[in-house]
């Protein structure tokens, strides 16, 4: 399976969502805002195929954050999440390749992350 980089900057929720992603399989690089997780991304060993990140963080960076993954790495596939629809339109016209509105069932990300977006042209 691939490694997802994971980011929320809710503590709760980004510890259940990762214990959830390894349990199906999955590495995860867990970060609680878009810089730490663009410098975990950098440093990763492992080949991550996957970004689910969190749109409404405290530090604002969710938008800026799938701006600087499309720039860095095209190829990535992204999960945006958050309990605003507005800003999960906004995500997927900047790059995200899925939305989740929060709360949604882990089935539903599972299902994101098992049928990939296309590839982008």
């Amino acid at each position: 399976m691939s490694t997802v980089l994971l980011v929320e900057d809710d503590p709760d929720l980004r510890n259940e969502l990762r214990e959830r992603l390894v349990q199906a399989g999955y590495g995860v690089l867990a970060a609680d805002g878009g810089a730490r997780a663009l410098g975990l991304l950098k440093d990763a060993e492992k080949d991550v195929t996957v970004a689910v990140t969190d749109i409404v963080m405290a530090e604002g960076e969710g938008i800026e954050l799938i701006l600087a993954l499309r720039r860095e790495r095209p190829d990535l596939f992204i999960v945006a999440m958050s309990g605003k629809g507005p800003y999960l339109q906004t995500a997927q016209r900047l790059g995200a390749d899925r939305t989740l509105l929060k709360p949604f069932r882990f089935r539903a990300l599972l299902d994101c992350l098992e049928t990939p977006a296309r590839a982008r042209v």
